[in-house]
């Protein structure tokens, strides 16, 4: 999981998506996944669809939220998985967690814009995140 999550988490759109542009060497992301992964206030789902690897929801506690985050496989978009992905995701956290689950999204991400509000996620405010104009999203369901 870590060499596809480092291969996803330097694609181009995800780089762009992110609120932190900068491609990620390999020793960074290896840090940042085995932290994730030991990290009891962190939850960490990978997708597959017929044993293929198709993306992945994390959950990091933050200000006593839950902030969620995805990504999908390149080969993977298109295809109306995310907001699938994310609903499934919130469910099963959703019986270890009673934190709200919240979404930032620069406002330029349309698509997953998108997938968070067929999701289930209301917009709730407009921020800045790192100066970028970013809207927050909390799950519903």
């Amino acid at each position: 999981d870590k060499n596809i999550t480092f291969e996803w988490a330097n694609d181009e759109l995800t780089r762009q998506n992110s609120f932190d542009c900068n491609p990620i060497s390999f020793e960074t992301h290896s840090m940042w996944f085995d932290s994730k992964i030991n990290n009891k206030n962190s939850f960490y789902y990978m997708s597959e669809l017929n044993g293929n690897p198709v993306g992945l929801v994390r959950f990091d506690t933050k200000d006593n939220k839950l902030i969620i985050g995805i990504t999908i496989s390149q080969k993977y978009r298109g295809q109306g998985l995310s907001s699938k992905l994310l609903r499934d995701a919130c469910d099963i956290v959703r019986k270890k967690s009673k934190l709200p689950i919240v979404a930032l999204i620069k406002k330029e991400n349309i698509p997953s814009l998108k997938s968070f509000e067929k999701a289930g996620f209301k917009f709730q405010n407009e921020i800045k995140i790192n100066d970028i104009e970013s809207y927050e999203y909390l799950y519903q369901k």
